[in-house]
């Protein structure tokens, strides 16, 4: 891809890209100007689903328009990855992909885009190979859909495994081998390989010679001795790496492997999930996020049932389970990662639990960063409340700790040191002693210095100047102990004004005092005039399972954005617990009546007095299980109604909510009504490619009646984003219906 400076901002082209609504609150600050005509000023983004900062940018003013592009001069680490066989660092923001060079300690920009972004970007998980020479990612083509390339970080060669790849914000469906040389991946409902050998080559092995085996990435799993469990039914499959084109070849005649085991209960690909020790002799299965097994495979007749060791059915806890995970130390003991909805606020925590003997809480951690392991398995990296934590896992004890900062992302360098990604800059860190600051990520205090550019940062505001040959900062010793800001010059007068596109919050304006007088804004952007804000509503429709309440709650916390509940008496009644748990969100929460019966379909009796007390009956339940009041809105379960049902309901004081109801997310229904039956990807961009304003989109709080693969609420992160990315702002029925 061609290098380019950057205008105003940059955007990497590999991303999907879309405009942002209206709210962005995109805002200048910071300017400088020196005697130069050197300007420095900052852009801050509060954009829902990240982490807002400040990126400084630095440009010369010239006679009557800017001279040259503005540069990007800091660089925040949204997602962070150690790629080229461990000799740069891959750093993702919303504004591009930059790449550190190790040995030169060189920062580049290697894709940008022409304006400053102010939409809304899902950053996909990068699945590095261990020896770091080799990526896997799915690059968004569609809202969930996207094409899942193999690339080689050091020849830039790159090759499509899948071009209908799912998309998600959270994980990628492939997995790479110890030792770098094979990858699995997902497609089309089975486990493929390829070797990082031969995916460059012209000729290829026909992918039907590469199946594993039937599924998802779900069945399948590495051992340290480079074997491959893989899961079918009831079946423990083991098969050497060694051994993959052969089993492909001949697998109508081998099979899918060696028998290792059979589990006692078979496993479920699209709601189950199962780790493995080292060396492949324990297992450890997640059933419907619900429980948890620890399995013994049999050592010698392979027919045999695995032994069970323990079997712990995850209740009792502290939230709604949104992320299962499960950590294996040098002595093959297992540690649970839980990721939840907090039954108190809605937001995220995470549980570390010991179930070796008995499921023991060993720590909780607020808004925890994924567990990072180190490559040989026995540190682990994660984050509470922002600060670093490297822990022994090997009894989960802490080594030592990182807190100069907010930390958002970190990658092991080897066993012993990090990179670490903050909220104000990168670092190297060896635990344990002090880090080394290699370049600034957001601009916190930043000014002139004679001819520096030094920005301020951490708890002792320690100055930092910046280096234009290698694009990093260096530590410097700094008199001026409170700047002065200069916004003129003998040429130019800088200042803050009004914006006609109200996507930002302000512009900023260059008047020249000589020659051409002339005021013009420093980003044309800021002058093109934007339409009226258009609204949406997200509507949940809890009725007779909680399946999908922890994913949910989470996803609208993570992107600042209030939903409105639809809570049905069976619900309540059923899940107190998380009722409550709704109510505490600050969510909206509305009426989906006292019964779960189709209204209409049903030979029930329906007459105006039915309808006051249902809704009545239903206020009063809500009210005893969260001590708060339902809004006056509502719907029928199944929106199935009738316009007497509207009227009576309007009678008590309810207004009705109808959804948008061209297709449906339930099989049976759409047998039933003949609507169409969609995946949750193709929802998601049927959904987007059919938005007004005005719309309200219905998503099942659980399991809708009727079979899926998928369900809406597990890919709800990327529905809000597509949202977003149209230029649409998510509200709750109050605000949509003012």
């Amino acid at each position: 891809m061609k290098n380019r400076n950057i205008a105003l901002g940059v955007l990497a082209t590999v991303f999907f890209a879309a405009a942002f609504p209206v709210y962005s609150n995109v805002k200048f600050s910071g300017m400088d100007l020196n005697n130069d005509d050197y300007l420095i000023y900052s852009v801050e983004h509060d954009i829902p689903g990240s982490i807002p900062y400040k990126s400084l940018f630095l440009t010369k003013l010239g006679e009557s328009s800017l001279s040259q592009d503005p540069k990007l001069i800091t660089c925040f680490p949204e997602r962070m990855e150690l790629v080229a066989g461990g000799t740069c660092l891959q750093l993702r923001n919303r504004y591009g992909t930059a790449v550190y060079s190790i040995a030169d300690e060189k920062l580049s920009w290697v894709s940008t885009a022409d304006e400053i972004p102010v939409d809304y970007r899902n950053l996909g998980t990068v699945c590095v190979s261990p020896n770091g020479k080799m990526t896997c990612s799915v690059i968004q083509k569609r809202n969930a859909i996207g094409e899942l390339i193999l690339k080689n970080t050091e020849s830039g060669e790159s090759v499509v495994l899948d071009s209908s790849s799912s998309f998600s914000s959270s994980g990628l469906n492939a997995r790479w081998s110890p030792d770098s040389k094979v990858l699995l991946y997902e497609k089309n409902g089975a486990v493929y390989f390829v070797t990082a050998d031969s995916a460059f080559k012209k000729t290829q092995i026909p992918e039907s010679y590469r199946k594993i085996g039937d599924g998802t990435i779900s069945n399948v799993q590495w051992t340290k001795n480079k074997s491959i469990l893989y899961i079918s039914g009831d079946i423990v499959y083991v098969i050497s790496e060694n051994e993959l084109y052969t089993r492909g070849l001949y697998a109508a005649l081998l099979g899918n492997g060696k028998i290792a085991g059979r589990l006692s209960t078979p496993f479920n690909n699209s709601r189950d999930k199962f780790w493995c020790s080292a060396d492949g002799k324990k297992i450890a299965v997640a059933s419907e996020k619900n429980t948890i097994t620890l399995y013994e495979l049999p050592k010698d007749s392979v027919y045999d049932y695995a032994k069970v060791l323990h079997l712990y059915p995850l209740t009792e806890l502290k939230g709604n389970i949104v992320n299962v995970n499960v950590m294996w130390d040098a002595s093959a003991n297992p540690w649970l990662w839980l990721d939840m909805a907090s039954y108190d606020s809605g937001k995220k925590i995470s549980c570390v639990y010991d179930f070796k003997e008995k499921l023991t809480l060993v720590r909780q951690l607020n808004n925890s960063i994924d567990p990072v392991l180190s490559p040989d398995g026995k540190m682990i990296a994660f984050t509470d409340s922002g600060k670093l934590v490297v822990a022994s896992l090997q009894g989960f004890g802490d080594i030592s700790s990182f807190n100069l900062e907010q930390v958002v992302c970190a990658s092991w360098d080897g066993n012993k040191a990090l990179y670490v990604g903050g909220t104000e800059s990168v670092r190297y860190w060896m635990p344990g002693s002090e880090s080394k600051v290699l370049f600034i990520s957001s601009a916190k205090k930043s000014f002139w210095n004679g001819g520096l550019v030094v920005s301020r940062i951490g708890l002792d505001d320690q100055p930092y100047a910046y280096d234009s040959e290698k694009g990093t900062w260096k530590k410097i010793v700094c008199s001026v102990k409170t700047p002065v800001y200069s916004e003129k010059n003998g040429s130019f007068r800088v200042f803050s004004g009004n914006a006609l596109n109200k996507k930002f919050d302000n512009a900023i304006y260059v008047r020249s005092l000589s020659g051409d007088v002339k005021t013009y804004s420093i980003s044309k952007q800021t002058d093109i005039p934007t339409a009226p804000a258009k609204k949406v509503s997200l509507v949940f429709d809890a009725m007779e399972n909680a399946d999908g309440l922890a994913s949910i709650l989470c996803a609208l916390n993570e992107y600042g954005i209030k939903g409105t509940f639809f809570i049905n008496g069976e619900f309540i009644r059923r899940y107190p617990v998380e009722t409550k748990q709704i109510a505490l969100s600050g969510n909206e929460c509305a009426s989906m009546f006292y019964s779960s019966a189709d209204l209409v379909k049903n030979n029930f009796i329906i007459d105006e007095d039915f309808i006051k007390r249902g809704l009545g009956r239903n206020e009063d339940e809500f009210y005893n299980a969260t001590g708060k009041e339902l809004a006056l809105f509502w719907h029928a379960p199944n929106y199935s109604d009738t316009q007497d049902m509207v009227d009576w309901g309007m009678n008590a004081g309810y207004s009705y909510v109808n959804s948008f109801a061209e297709f449906s997310d339930s099989t049976s229904f759409a047998c039933e009504d003949g609507k169409k039956y969609y995946s949750a990807a193709r929802l998601i961009d049927a959904y987007s490619d059919r938005l007004y304003d005005g719309m309200i989109i219905p998503v099942s709080v659980g399991k809708p009646k009727g079979s899926r693969e998928d369900y809406l609420y597990e890919k709800i992160d990327i529905l809000i984003s597509s949202i977003l990315n149209c230029g649409y702002e998510i509200v709750g029925i109050r605000d949509l219906k003012k």
